[in-house]
């Protein structure tokens, strides 16, 4: 971990298939009004601007502590998914975490303890679900970057 070069997020973009936004909106309407959560799986590329963290799979994983308000994952079952992940052909590696809010959409006190000390073990794209500002799903990406949580965009393909 210690030996490995910071990567620079200027110009950091994320990108997801709009066929996984369905995924998100089940997740969110079956566990309301808990939090539900899910791993993201793909690959972190260099674009013409900086890095592009592209997500190719949603895999919904159980909220443990099934909250309104914060979520919490099987490292084991986490663990496992990442094995699977790493044995398909082509392999993905885990880029990122999911979770909604029962409500709106935004980056609460407890997301920002938690994504600053996941940055300190390794590199997470953050997706939050929520309610947008005209009531529908607004999903939005964030990253940890020089101690800082900052929005990027995310961009459907």
């Amino acid at each position: 971990m210690g030996d490995e070069p910071e990567i620079s997020w200027r110009g950091a973009v994320a990108t997801m298939p709009q066929a996984l936004v369905s995924i998100v909106v089940a997740m969110r309407r079956v566990n309301h009004p808990h939090e539900a959560c899910a791993l993201l799986f793909g690959h972190v590329t260099r674009g013409g601007s900086g890095p592009v963290i592209e997500v190719k799979a949603v895999r919904e994983i159980e909220n443990l502590v099934r909250s309104p308000v914060a979520f919490e994952i099987d490292p084991v079952v986490q663990y496992q998914m990442m094995e699977e992940e790493k044995a398909r052909d082509p392999p993905r590696s885990l880029v990122g975490i999911l979770h909604t809010h029962p409500g709106n959409q935004f980056v609460s006190g407890t997301d920002v303890k938690y994504m600053k000390n996941a940055a300190r073990l390794s590199t997470l794209l953050w997706l939050i679900a929520g309610d947008g500002k005209r009531g529908e799903l607004d999903i939005g990406a964030y990253i940890v970057d020089g101690g800082k949580v900052r929005e990027i965009p995310l961009v459907y393909t």
